[in-house]
């Protein structure tokens, strides 16, 4: 028999959550300032690719936040999508000084991709019938 993990605090989770959708897209970002240095991405598509990364990094954090959730991972995984937004405001304002004119494009496909994640790891698995 192994040991059960210890079950960490709903704002550890959170906290986690949003720290790993942070360095995902930071991830991302290296990734897609090095396609554009490449002549793969161009100038004109650099905000596309930049939304596209915000929404997978928001997904993969999510996914990991929704692991350490045993209820209420809908809810939870809000929290800490809600979290790395802020975050990035914040960020924005501290280093561009201004706040982004799009934000409902900014906002909503993180949260579509937490809301996905969500259902993806709450999804009970199929039991097999037995004959």
């Amino acid at each position: 028999m192994g040991k059960k993990k210890a079950a960490r605090s709903v704002p550890a989770q959170i906290v986690i959550g949003s720290a790993a959708e942070l360095g995902f897209m930071l991830a991302l970002t290296a990734v897609m300032a090095a396609l554009t240095l490449g002549g793969a991405i161009g100038q004109g598509s650099i905000r596309t690719a930049a939304l596209c990364a915000n929404a997978l990094a928001a997904f993969l954090g999510s996914l990991l936040a929704a692991k350490g959730f045993s209820q209420r991972r809908l809810p939870m995984t809000l929290l800490s999508v809600g979290g790395y937004l802020l975050l990035l405001l914040l960020g924005n304002l501290l280093f561009v000084g201004a706040a982004p004119t799009d934000g409902l494009a900014v906002c909503l496909p993180p949260i579509g991709a937490a809301i996905l994640a969500a259902l993806l790891v709450s999804r009970k698995p199929k039991t097999r019938r037995r004959r």
